[in-house]
């Protein structure tokens, strides 16, 4: 599973995605990497469906370190545990 996840600008969206030419999206956990090329090339072909436009202003190499790690934080929280707004949490030793 070689480039699971990714950062980058829509180079092209095909003509029938809602995303535009420039806009900064992130991916992971969509088949890039196992399914078809991973996201370690200087262009890759992500599922519209599995991308997310971010407005960040984060240098690429600090960009590029967190889509993994943000969705294991998300779904640690909203899937495993359920948590929901008022809820208190206490993380001790976060890391990735």
């Amino acid at each position: 599973m070689l480039g699971e996840e990714c950062v980058g600008t829509v180079a092209d969206n095909g003509g029938v995605s809602s995303f535009n030419l420039g806009d900064t999206v992130a991916t992971w956990l969509c088949g890039i990497g196992e399914v078809f090329d991973g996201a370690y090339a200087e262009y890759t072909l992500a599922p519209a469906a599995y991308c997310y436009q971010i407005e960040t202003k984060l240098e690429w190499r600090v960009l590029g370190a967190i889509p993994a790690t943000f969705i294991t934080a998300w779904g640690s929280l909203h899937r495993a545990l359920n948590v929901k707004k008022g809820d208190a949490v206490l993380i001790h030793g976060g890391t990735s």
